[in-house]
């Protein structure tokens, strides 16, 4: 890890992103497949008075959402050389944090609790261009839903900063936190895992997001991690 002296915190190394994005796509068959995600994503999120997030979930937990997260950041970054926020809103498994060696940092959680907190303060930069990172917090683990109030203020604020903003989220199924954001993020990505995601469960989450007034729900067929 290095610092960027710039008073904004520590810098994300590009080998523990190359290495994320790498696990998500180890043959870089997907690349063009996650750039067409994300130049949708653009056309989508980019109509005006709209929401200018997107939320990745899966039906049941899994760390390919991590993965996945990342991949579609840095290629909606790439695509439209803006300021893209990714986050880690998954507080009860903060896969991403982990990954990005951000645990015990201020993040997400801490925004939530308190959202007259300085966003500055809490994005940590990164070496990729145009890519800054929102960890899950430092009261991980803890559980019950945020309130509403709570929701749109973090969503306002870190929409007014940030071109794009991607939540990397968990389980529709099983994460209060994931299921308060669905309704107020301008597109949910609903994550379909090859020989994993159970059609079961694909129908609840679609019927949870549909019974939460998500605004709009996409279908996103993933392979799993090697």
């Amino acid at each position: 890890m290095s610092a960027n002296g710039n008073g904004h915190g520590k810098i994300l190394h590009s080998r523990w992103w190359s290495a994320l994005r790498k696990r998500s796509d180890p043959a870089g068959q997907d690349a063009a497949a996650y750039r067409r995600l994300a130049l949708q994503l653009h056309l989508d999120l980019s109509q005006v008075g709209g929401r200018r997030s997107a939320l990745l979930v899966t039906p049941g937990s899994s760390a390919l959402c991590a993965h996945g997260s990342v991949a579609v950041a840095s290629c909606l970054a790439e695509q439209v050389c803006r300021p893209v926020l990714l986050m880690d809103v998954c507080p009860e498994n903060p896969e991403v944090s982990r990954i990005l060696q951000s645990n015990g940092h201020r993040g997400f959680t801490d925004f939530l609790s308190d959202p007259k907190l300085r966003l500055d303060e809490l994005a940590l930069p990164t070496n990729c261009d145009n890519i800054s990172f929102l960890p899950a917090g430092a009261a991980v683990g803890r559980k019950g839903k945020a309130s509403l109030e709570s929701v749109k203020a973090v969503l306002n604020a870190v929409e007014a900063k940030y071109e794009y903003v991607l939540l990397s989220g968990g389980s529709v199924l099983h994460d209060p936190t994931t299921l308060a954001l669905a309704p107020h993020v301008g597109h949910v990505l609903l994550l379909v895992i090859e020989n994993q995601t159970r059609m079961e469960d694909l129908d609840a989450a679609q019927d949870v997001l549909a019974l939460c007034n998500a605004r709009k729900v996409g279908l996103v067929f993933a392979k799993p991690v090697r």
